[in-house]
């Protein structure tokens, strides 16, 4: 038999084929699609791990990374955070998806500069990314404009020195960056910042614009009275040569009153300044230096300016009859400011009779200081209470003192049978208390 009749023969003759034989015992069996679908995961795992374990050693990819790496999602976003370089390598579909995008930006500062261009082109992505990563904004494509840099600023106060040098040259521009950053001026040209008409204006907004004016300005006393004229607590960060001049302080506290808050120690105990100090501002004295106020020289010549001074004195000094003496003779009206006590009172009479219209009520209600009262000055029961210029025996007492008493004694009693003959035979007498 030939060899194409035992084919034939084989195969079942006529030209059909004969299914094949049954697999022998032992024989191999293809794996399930189940199974393969496991391994192909498994090997893919492997694969991702391997090289991201590349990646944290090497910190880059290997030359011989598949594109279908570079494309997968889950990936990438592990990549990004070990390479800086793994979002530049990143399929374009990857680079235009904002997640993969914010979390490079976790990691590396630069990562927006390979974003898509669509996303350096969005107004709010790029807005995102700058509170981020400030220095993102050198990467956007949106138009940095005063109103666009204003927003960025908002969003990160550090993307202030990626700004461009025009906005940063423009004073209507840095005046509204300062309602947001009062610092800001540290970026700002030195021309600005040597530019007096802005500076005061900057002043004005915050004391701390004080600090980056030009050397000239910090040293130009004119300058320095019209900005705490706008902001007194400039004073805080002005030199301290024109802190400790007694005359440029004075300048400034015509300028604006409230600058006495800021007055340094040295000043406040310096005589001769705090007492043309108080012919400005009453309020003066309630800073002096204790020394000041315990000084009796020198209250007796702030009473002479105004009495109101007696109130800062010491308790030493108001206590002291001869120094309240003393001021009286300088100033009468004092007494309204002297302590209410019998004795400063009865010191009081010997200089002003007059003077227990400054008396506490109580004093005034009280029979024997207002008898002593009485035989120190005759004036003295105008001033007692109604109570006592209506009592009977208190005014036969003051009747014998003086009969000018019964002048100031109540209706009821001025007509009153005894006393008027008291009264009477005291002028036939003379009779007097000793």
């Amino acid at each position: 038999m030939s060899c194409v009749g035992a084919f034939l023969g084989v195969c079942g003759g006529g030209g059909a084929l004969t299914p094949p034989p049954p697999p022998r015992r032992g024989a191999l069996t293809p794996p399930p699609q189940s199974l393969l679908g496991q391994v192909a995961s498994k090997c893919t795992a492997v694969c991702q791990n391997h090289l991201l374990k590349h990646l944290g050693n090497e910190r880059r990819f290997p030359v011989y990374t598949p594109g279908k790496w570079l494309a997968n999602r889950q990936f990438i976003l592990r990549a990004v955070a070990i390479d800086r370089c793994a979002l530049e390598r990143a399929s374009p579909e990857l680079r235009g998806d904002e997640e993969v995008v914010f979390t490079a930006l976790e990691y590396h500062p630069h990562a927006f500069k390979h974003a898509s261009r669509t996303l350096q082109e969005d107004r709010a992505v790029v807005l995102r990314a700058i509170q981020k990563q400030p220095v993102s904004i050198q990467y956007s494509e949106v138009p940095i404009d005063a109103q666009f840099g204003l927003e960025a600023i908002a969003q990160n106060r550090a993307v202030l020195q990626h700004i461009p040098t025009n906005l940063l040259s423009a004073p209507e521009f840095m005046l509204e960056v300062l309602k947001i950053d009062d610092r800001a001026l540290r970026c700002a040209p030195n021309e600005l910042r040597d530019n007096q008409s802005f500076m005061l204006q900057a002043c004005h907004i915050t004391k701390l614009a004080m600090i980056y004016a030009s050397e000239g300005l910090q040293n130009n006393g004119r300058f320095l009275l019209d900005a705490i004229t706008q902001n007194p607590s400039v004073l805080q960060y002005i030199h301290r040569n024109f802190l400790s001049d007694p005359q440029f302080m004075l300048s400034a506290i015509t300028q604006n009153s409230s600058v006495w808050q800021h007055i340094p120690e040295n000043l406040l105990s310096d005589p001769q300044f705090m007492l043309d100090l108080f012919k400005i501002d009453r309020r003066a004295l309630r800073y002096a230096s204790n020394e000041l106020c315990d000084n009796a020289l020198f209250m007796l010549k702030a009473v002479n300016i105004n009495a109101l001074a007696l109130i800062y004195a010491s308790d030493r000094l108001r206590n002291n009859g001869r120094f309240m003496l003393d001021a009286i003779n300088h100033k009468p009206s004092v007494w309204q400011h002297m302590p209410s006590d019998p004795q400063s009172m009865f010191d009081a009479l010997k200089v002003d009779p007059i003077a227990l219209r400054y008396a506490s009520n109580e004093l005034c209600d009280n029979e024997l200081f207002m008898l002593e009262a009485f035989a120190i000055s005759d004036l003295a029961l105008i001033y007692a209470s109604d109570r006592l210029r209506d009592d009977a025996r208190f005014m036969r007492y003051a009747i014998f003192i003086n009969i000018a008493a019964l002048q100031v004694a109540s209706p009821r009693l001025q007509t009153d049978p005894t006393l008027r003959f008291a009264v009477d035979l005291i002028k036939q007498n003379q009779l007097r208390v000793p």
